[in-house]
């Protein structure tokens, strides 16, 4: 038995070194998915709190406040996966697009000429945001 045997028998049973955790690729429609249910949530919490009365009616408000902590549990999701500027701008663009339109047509709000073209500002924006986010995608 030579003198190496006891060092050789110890790295035999040596633990296998740690693996760093293989890092995930950045998945452009999973995010998109988190952030369509980001917008909805936020969209209903919205309606909820317009029927909370100002946080008179308990009901409503309640919902209100658990359909704005799932809309963040989403954005957070979808930020694993899109740049923050396009997230949040696509997120507030659309829930404010649509928040409008339930407004005028279940509340009967205002729409006038002025308001009709901030729609179309934003709508414009959102399409801009995502053609950016298109461009940076295709040059990587």
């Amino acid at each position: 038995m030579s003198v190496d045997a006891p060092v050789q028998a110890v790295q035999a049973v040596k633990a296998p070194e740690p693996q760093a955790a293989a890092v995930e690729a950045p998945n452009r429609k999973r995010g998109l998915i988190w952030l369509f249910f980001a917008i909805g949530f936020e969209v209903f919490g919205t309606t909820c709190l317009k029927l909370s009365d100002g946080f008179t009616v308990l009901l409503p408000g309640v919902v209100f406040v658990i359909a704005y902590s799932i809309c963040m549990v989403c954005m957070v999701m979808s930020l694993r996966d899109l740049p923050l500027g396009f997230m949040y701008g696509i997120w507030g663009g659309v829930g404010s697009v649509l928040t409008t339109a339930i407004g005028i047509i279940v509340w009967h709000d205002a729409f006038t000429f002025a308001i009709a073209a901030g729609l179309a500002l934003v709508i414009g924006g959102i399409y801009l945001l995502n053609r950016g986010s298109d461009e940076l995608d295709a040059n990587s």
